[in-house]
């Protein structure tokens, strides 16, 4: 479920922010903040492209995607946090990424990724 997620909600980003970019209140909300157009674009497009591998190596019992999420999750609320400021859906993404950081720490998540083919295959010699 964590890895559909991620699929989906990178590639809703990567679709739909930069056409929400593009117009004159987002345009306003940028300026107030500081943050050029290019920036924040080119944020989006990077942590979603990130997400998107995450979710995909998840899908396919990978403990690197594990890992990968696990360790992008913290720099990306940061900077998403540094770059646009705190908001009420900041507050519901901070929930549910820590509650998948919880799900994905857990002694059997771990033991699923761990459990991939490949990781068989190093147990097995």
């Amino acid at each position: 479920m964590i890895a559909w997620y991620t699929i989906a909600n990178s590639l809703l980003h990567a679709v739909l922010f930069p056409q929400l970019m593009r117009t004159s209140m987002s345009r306003k909300v940028l300026l107030a903040v500081g943050i050029p157009l290019n920036v924040a674009v080119c944020w989006t497009l990077a942590s979603s492209l990130i997400h998107l591998i995450a979710g995909i190596g998840m899908l396919r019992q990978r403990n690197w995607a594990r890992l990968l999420y696990l360790g992008v999750i913290p720099v990306a609320l940061a900077l998403t946090v540094g770059l646009y400021g705190m908001h009420p859906y900041s507050v519901v993404v901070v929930l549910f990424s820590g509650l998948f950081c919880i799900i994905l720490t857990r002694p059997a998540s771990v033991a699923f990724f761990r459990n991939s083919a490949s990781g068989q295959e190093r147990v097995g010699k």
